[in-house]
């Protein structure tokens, strides 16, 4: 998950296996590590997992290994957000391709039914909390401010958890396709998978 602000941008991660939270971070004074992040994302062993990741998280990654600087990366946010565009045409227009051939990632917002916000899915599936952004996106960010933002992603980490356990039996399917036919089927939906 990430968390995008004028002075402040938020890489965070999950080991789901072992509950471990990895984060990364770029603000004022505080270059990213890119190697590290790079490593997370390229790491043969690791699938990463997100909701809206190919419309929002993943893009901002790139960018962000690609040496943009915060007010650059939140300018992207919100094209992205705001502008009414679908998500690739914001990429294209800004240079940025997703890695796909070197990231294993998967992207729930298309398997899970319906359309509905992480938080949605969330509070359907029981989770113990559901939290709302803390800070307005275009504030900017104290350092004081970090550890909040730090907290909430990490909520938003352990609801996506949720929903991929909860998904679990629609992804086996998908992989188990995606091995049969030769094409990445994990982050389609039902209507998609039949059209590739």
């Amino acid at each position: 998950d990430t968390e995008c602000y004028k002075d402040y941008f938020l890489i965070m991660f999950k080991d789901t296996e072992t509950g471990n939270i990895q984060y990364f971070e770029l603000f004022p004074g505080q270059p990213l590590d890119v190697k590290g992040v790079s490593g997370m994302m390229t790491n043969p062993y690791y699938t990463t997992i997100g909701f809206n990741s190919l419309s929002y998280d993943l893009p901002l990654i790139v960018a962000a290994l690609e040496g943009w600087d915060n007010a650059h990366l939140k300018k992207f946010s919100d094209s992205i957000i705001k502008s009414n565009k679908p998500s690739w045409s914001v990429c294209k227009n800004n240079n940025i391709r997703i890695p796909l051939d070197k990231w294993d990632t998967i992207d729930l917002i298309a398997v899970a039914p319906g359309i509905a916000s992480l938080k949605l899915y969330g509070a359907r599936l029981g989770a113990p909390r559901i939290q709302d952004l803390p800070i307005d996106p275009d504030d900017s960010i104290a350092p004081e401010q970090r550890e909040e933002l730090r907290t909430y992603c990490k909520n938003d980490l352990s609801t996506t958890e949720m929903l991929y356990e909860a998904l679990r039996p629609q992804i086996d399917l998908r992989i188990s396709m995606s091995e049969q036919y030769g094409i990445d089927l994990r982050s389609k939906s039902d209507a998609q998978i039949a059209e590739a």
